[in-house]
């Protein structure tokens, strides 16, 4: 007889046990614990402007043995814990910033690279008067850095 009247789950065990597991195996995902490679992953983005995957796995491989599936699987943390966003600056390549207050993007046509771009932002995440949900803010500006435009054009 099952103590205080509780029904099994389908693996046997009370119910009540079954939910407890699961809650404890959903709250574990969700705090992952941090490791010397997450660290190294989050150091390379603090240090490099806007670095793609490729970047991160070439500058962290010089201090760790990482394949670059853990490095792509770290950045999919940090992006599930809020540390970090995603950029799409680029249609080619996605690129990685680790600063989260609200701010745009310029992307250079010439020479590829994205910088952080003071443009004011008046839009706020969530509901508006209309009836829109906005969950996030994504401006993305493009045209030719000041350095490339001092350059002369080769064509």
């Amino acid at each position: 007889m099952i103590p205080n009247n509780e029904s099994l789950g389908a693996d046997g065990r009370p119910c009540r046990e079954v939910e407890k597991n699961s809650v404890l195996i959903k709250a574990r995902r969700s705090l992952r614990r941090r490791t010397s490679q997450r660290d190294l992953v989050m150091d390379a983005v603090r240090a490099l402007p806007h670095p793609s995957a490729r970047e991160i796995f070439d500058a962290v491989s010089v201090f760790a043995p990482l394949s670059f599936g853990t490095v792509y699987r770290n950045l999919q943390v940090l992006e599930e814990q809020g540390a970090i966003v995603r950029v799409e600056a680029d249609p080619e390549v996605v690129r990685y910033d680790c600063r989260l207050a609200p701010h745009a993007h310029f992307r250079c046509l010439r020479c590829g690279r994205v910088f952080d771009f003071p443009a004011p932002i008046r839009v706020s995440v969530g509901k508006d008067a209309d009836g829109f949900v906005v969950e996030r803010r994504v401006v993305t500006l493009e045209g030719v850095c000041p350095e490339c435009n001092q350059q002369p054009r080769s064509w």
